[in-house]
């Protein structure tokens, strides 16, 4: 056809084809297909119609939805974050970067709590869903499950490999018909990526404290932590009294990049001699530049109970020790 042509479909799925010149086509029941060709048309056309690209003025059709935002710059870097706490633990995660965002996944915090009665209670804290990181580079989240509560939150440095963060965690136990009630207080953290380097050798370390006392821990995991850490201590009490404990230290604990590594720990039990105690341990540690020997410090102080009523207060003042790998 050539000329200004008004084209209109009928009832069925028709095929309006323009010429050369100003033509006005105009689509009706069915699904029409309309194609202006060369000079400036118009194309009247519904939702079920297609229109060609060359109809310069399109009337009726719905407007294209606009175009999802971009997504926001990353905040942080993407990869494995590991650290330590305050409580001497491991921290870990994984920053996770999809089109909707940034998020840390697989977060994992061992948390010691404080209980009442008197007890240490360790678990692990594991958000079962991602947590979202801000575009101010904060996150947050609170973790509930069936025997404790725990909120973490923390923010990345301006080039986004390094956190500093808090959680704070209150937790349950029922332990031999006991019922304990936990509380971590507020811990702080930080972490990196990549996960800090760290000199200490994979085994088991052996040694003596300054009391001429066994000691004994391992170095296991990737990220590296103290583990099964193994110490005798000797405390002198008012009233006088001598009081020997040895104790078992499951851990982990974390050892920073300068190759340090601190935790107390508390524990009850009953004394040979009967009656109950609480004792807490301080331990303070650095490897070698080779990682295959450590030294540091030590001290405990000890609550017990006699039989009879007798109340101790024991202490051993600090004390160094030294251990190295054992072949």
């Amino acid at each position: 056809m050539g000329g200004n042509d008004q084209l209109f479909g009928g009832t069925g799925s028709d095929r309006l084809v323009g010429g050369p010149g100003a033509d006005r086509l105009v689509g009706d029941a069915g699904r029409d297909y309309l194609v202006c060709g060369p000079g400036r048309d118009i194309a009247q056309a519904d939702k079920r119609d297609k229109v060609a690209k060359d109809c310069e003025i399109v009337r009726g059709l719905p407007k294209p939805p606009p175009p999802p935002p971009p997504p926001p710059p990353p905040v942080a870097t993407a990869g494995t974050y590991c650290g330590r706490t305050s409580q001497g633990k491991i921290v870990c995660f994984d920053v996770v970067t999809a089109a909707a965002g940034q998020t840390i996944s697989n977060l994992r915090i061992t948390i010691e709590a404080t209980c009442e009665p008197s007890r240490q209670l360790n678990f692990t804290l594991k958000p079962p869903t991602a947590i979202p990181i801000q575009s101010d580079r904060a996150f947050s989240a609170t973790v509930t499950r069936s025997r404790y509560t725990a909120t973490v939150e923390g923010a990345f440095n301006e080039v986004g490999t390094h956190v500093r963060g808090t959680f704070g965690a209150h937790a349950t136990a029922n332990r031999r018909g006991v019922q304990y009630e936990c509380d971590s207080g507020s811990v702080s953290f930080n972490a990196r990526t990549p996960p800090p380097a760290v000199t200490a050798q994979h085994g088991t370390f052996c040694g003596f404290t300054d009391q001429g006392r066994g000691l004994c821990f391992g170095v296991a995991g990737d990220p590296k932590t103290v583990t099964k850490f193994r110490l005798a201590v000797d405390t002198s009490c008012t009233p006088p009294l001598t009081f020997r404990r040895s104790t078992r230290v499951p851990g982990p604990y974390a050892i920073a990049e300068d190759g340090t590594f601190s935790f107390t720990k508390r524990s009850t039990g009953t004394a040979s001699a009967g009656g109950p105690f609480t004792i807490t341990h301080r331990v303070q540690g650095a490897f070698d530049a080779a990682g295959a020997s450590a030294t540091g410090t030590l001290e405990a102080h000890v609550a017990y109970d006699a039989p009879g009523g007798q109340h101790y207060e024991c202490d051993s003042q600090t004390f160094n020790w030294s251990a190295q790998k054992q072949p």
